[in-house]
Order: C-alpha cells, then sequence, then structure tokens
C-alpha cells in the first residue's frame, strides 16, 4: 500500500535516509587521498588531487547537512531533496574533471559515482513529488544512492593506491 508516510515515524523514508548517508568517512578520506598525491609533484597531479579534495569536503558537507534534518520537519522531503539535488550536481562536476594519466580508474569509477548519483537524484524526486508517496521510487533510489557511496569507497581506495 503506497501511502505517505508521516515524517514522525520512525521507520519514514527520510528517516531511513538520514541514517543512510554514510559520507562522513569522506573527510578523512579525503585527507588520505592528499597524502596520497602529496609524493607526486606534478602540476596537473596536484590540480587533480585539490579538486578531488574539494568534492570530498563538499561531500562531507552534505552528509552534514542531511544529518541535521528533523525527519518531523513539515518540509524535511524539500530539504532531503534540496540536499540530494547539490549531491548530484556535484558528482556531475567530479566525472567532468580532467583525469591525469595514472588515474584512469578513478575516471571510471568517478562516472559510476555520478552515473548512479544520477538515477538516485530522479527517484527520490518520484518518491517525495507523488502523491501518494512512492516506496518503489524510494527502494530504486535507496538502492542507486548505496551504489554511489560504495563507489566513492572504491573511487577513494583507487586514487590512495596511485601513489
Amino acid at each position: 500500500m503506497n501511502r505517505l508516510k508521516p515524517a514522525y515515524e520512525t521507520h519514514s523514508p527520510i528517516s531511513l535516509l538520514l541514517r543512510s548517508a554514510r559520507l562522513v568517512f569522506l573527510l578523512a578520506a579525503a585527507a588520505l587521498f592528499l597524502t596520497a598525491c602529496s609524493s607526486r609533484r606534478t602540476e596537473e597531479i596536484s590540480r587533480y588531487g585539490d579538486s578531488m579534495s574539494v568534492f570530498f569536503n563538499k561531500l562531507s558537507g552534505y552528509d552534514s547537512e542531511l544529518s541535521s534534518i528533523d525527519p518531523s520537519d513539515p518540509d524535511a522531503s524539500a530539504l532531503v531533496l534540496s540536499v540530494i539535488d547539490e549531491i548530484a550536481e556535484e558528482c556531475d562536476w567530479a566525472a567532468s574533471l580532467e583525469v591525469p594519466e595514472g588515474f584512469e580508474d578513478a575516471a571510471g569509477l568517478t562516472k559510476e559515482v555520478n552515473d548512479s548519483m544520477q538515477f538516485a537524484r530522479l527517484e527520490y524526486h518520484k518518491a517525495f513529488e507523488s502523491d501518494p508517496f512512492s516506496e518503489e521510487s524510494y527502494e530504486k533510489a535507496s538502492a542507486y544512492y548505496e551504489t554511489a557511496c560504495g563507489r566513492l569507497q572504491e573511487l577513494l581506495q583507487v586514487l590512495q593506491d596511485a601513489d
């Protein structure tokens, strides 16, 4: 049965999404990535490293924003969608970066992160903007979001191993 669930329920879509936000690890990972890149002194790699650090730091900030949303707030759905849109825009930006030689695997993973996040964005909008709430779209969105998070972890590993 598809119906809009009250935000105060412990298993509401918003509270489940907020609990599944796994981007906090990115601050520490960004620091590790900078360490991995510091031994390479080329301008191209430095520029790419700086850009990826900005990307990971922004994702970490978005995770904090998601975590701070009160599921009982009447505007919670709109706030969540706004943050999801910003995350998707950042992923799109990261996927457009010029990738230096030696980081080819990172380019593929960044594209996968972006693709998954764009699909998650679309499905979250379908879920929260439909009347009644679309549980099916929410499930799809959550799966895409989890895939994006998994690919981010793989991306960090590839960047760390590139040293």
